[in-house]
C-alpha cells in the first residue's frame, strides 16, 4: 500500500509540471487573453487545523529476564491509536507566470502555473495508541503508550491556478508539493499495564527522539482579491508522510522498581501518516 502510494505521488509530481508546461505555452491553441496576469512574486502565510492517522505502531526492545524466567524477553508491541487533533502554521513564498490561455475541452480557459517554497509546522498530534506484545513468557504484556508529535515540513509546490475572468474576484487553484518532514517527539511516555508497572516510563532515561521521512502534499484552494497586490486565501490538503522511527533510551530502574530487568534502548515505529488539514491565509505580491 505505501509503495502504490508514492508512486501515485510521484507520478502526480512529475505530472503537474507537464500540464503547466502545456498551459503556459498554449497560445497558439485559442482564446483571448482577457484578464492578464503578467507574472509575480509573492509570499504568505497561512494557519489552521485538522487531524492525523497512522495505521500500526510498533515499539521494539528486549528485557534481560533472569534465565529461572525464561532468559531475555523480546518485545515487539504492536497496536493502533485513535485519530490525532493537530493545529498548523506555516508559509510560502513563489512566482507566478504570466497567464495563457488554453482550449481546454473545447472551451477557452486562461490558466498561470506557480512553484512554491512552503514550509510549516504540525503541533498538537498526540498519539495513544495500546500495545500488546504476544508471547510464550507472559499471558499477557500491554502497554499504554502516549507520544506527542511535533513535525516541521518543507516543500517544493507545484500550483495551478485558474484565471478565468467569470471568476470575478474568486480564483480556483490545485497544487502538488514533494519534499521532507522532521517528526519530532518529546515527552514520550510508555507504562506497562498488563502484568502492571504503573508510573513507570519504559523511555525513561530518554523520552525524546527524532526522525526524517518523505513528505508528498495535493492541495486545492479558493482565493479572493483583496486589491491589486494581496489576496486572501482558504484551502484543504492532504499530508502523506512515509513510515519513520525513532528510538529512546533503556529503562532505567526507579526506587519504585529496583529489580525491573535491564532492557535496550526502545524503537518505535510508525507506519505512514494522514494528516486532513483545513488552512486559511493572507498572501501579498512582493
Amino acid at each position: 500500500m505505501t509503495l502504490i502510494k508514492i508512486n501515485f505521488a510521484h507520478f502526480f509530481m512529475c505530472l503537474l509540471p507537464t500540464i503547466c508546461s502545456s498551459v503556459v505555452f498554449a497560445g497558439s491553441m485559442g482564446g483571448e487573453l482577457t484578464d492578464p496576469n503578467l507574472g509575480e512574486a509573492y509570499l504568505g502565510v497561512f494557519g489552521g487545523g485538522g487531524n492525523m492517522k497512522t495505521n500500526t505502531i510498533n515499539q521494539l526492545g528486549t528485557a534481560f529476564t533472569p534465565r529461572v524466567t525464561g532468559g531475555a524477553l523480546g518485545v515487539n508491541a504492536y497496536g493502533v491509536s485513535p485519530n490525532a487533533s493537530d493545529w498548523v502554521v506555516g508559509g510560502h513564498i513563489g512566482y507566478r507566470w504570466s497567464s495563457r490561455p488554453s482550449n481546454l475541452f473545447g472551451k477557452n480557459w486562461m490558466f498561470s502555473p506557480a512553484t512554491e517554497l512552503e514550509g510549516y509546522y504540525i503541533g498538537g498530534a498526540t498519539l495513544k495508541p495500546t500495545l500488546n506484545n504476544p508471547n510464550d513468557f507472559l499471558a499477557f504484556h500491554t502497554f499504554n503508550v502516549s507520544l506527542p508529535l511535533r513535525t516541521g515540513i518543507v516543500l517544493m509546490n507545484g500550483v495551478l491556478n485558474m484565471d478565468q475572468s467569470l471568476f470575478t474576484n474568486f480564483k480556483p487553484y490545485i497544487g502538488f508539493g514533494a519534499g521532507i518532514a522532521s517528526v519530532n517527539i518529546s515527552g514520550a511516555f510508555s507504562e506497562q499495564i498488563d502484568p502492571p508497572e504503573i508510573g513507570l516510563n519504559h523511555y525513561n532515561s530518554a523520552d525524546s527522539s527524532s526522525s526524517v521521512t518523505l513528505a508528498f502534499q495535493p492541495k486545492v484552494g479558493l482565493s479572493y482579491k483583496l486589491n491589486e497586490h494581496s489576496n486572501v486565501f482558504v484551502e484543504y490538503r492532504f499530508l502523506y508522510l512515509t513510515p519513520t522511527s525513532v528510538e529512546f533510551g533503556n529503562t532505567n530502574r526507579t526506587p519504585a522498581f529496583p529489580g525491573h530487568p535491564i532492557t535496550t534502548n526502545w524503537t518505535v515505529a510508525l507506519s505512514s501518516q494522514y494528516y486532513n488539514m483545513g488552512t486559511a491565509g493572507i498572501q501579498f505580491d512582493i
